[in-house]
């Protein structure tokens, strides 16, 4: 899951939307 922490990075996106980013592909997928 490290790679999820350097996209946030790359994209400089605050942890709020990296959280329901990652919650949206969860649920994608």
């Amino acid at each position: 899951m490290s790679a999820s922490g350097a996209k946030n990075d790359e994209t400089g996106e605050s942890e709020d939307s990296h959280k329901l980013r990652h919650r949206w592909e969860a649920v994608v997928r």
